[in-house]
């Protein structure tokens, strides 16, 4: 399978790699190909002072970006990708290509891994009106 991973690269140190990574290893275990957007970029000297892709780079990666995505079979995401503007658009672009979108911390579809976060609980697991579990 061809796995697509995203996740928020702007502001963090040196742009996220160790996750990216580590996502990549676990992939690579599992038998799938994986499709890392920072394979094959270079930062110039100011961007890595400033954690921040220029307009003309950012511009030219997420070119590269999409065209990794429209070749995945699935896309994982990674822990903070919805602080991040590039995540997001290629999370709406998986989903328009009705590409399966699963937390990489997880293991679930990001609707799942939502309702998991904003703590959903199942029915018997709800707390009475007393303020007890029942």
């Amino acid at each position: 399978m061809r796995v697509y991973v995203s996740g928020p690269m702007s502001g963090k140190k040196d742009f996220n790699i160790d996750a990216f990574n580590h996502a990549r290893m676990r992939g690579l275990d599992l038998g799938h190909t994986m499709l890392i957007p920072a394979d094959g970029e270079s930062y110039t000297p100011m961007e890595a002072q400033m954690l921040e892709a220029t307009m003309e780079n950012r511009a030219k990666w997420m070119r590269k970006d999409y065209k990794l995505i429209l070749s995945a079979d699935v896309m994982w995401v990674l822990d903070g990708w919805q602080d991040s503007v590039g995540a997001r658009d290629e999370v709406r672009m998986a989903q328009v290509l009705g590409l399966p979108v699963l937390s990489f911390s997880f293991g679930l579809p990001i609707n799942e891994r939502m309702k998991v976060c904003i703590g959903d609980l199942p029915e018997e697991d709800t707390p009475s009106e007393k303020g007890t579990r029942t």
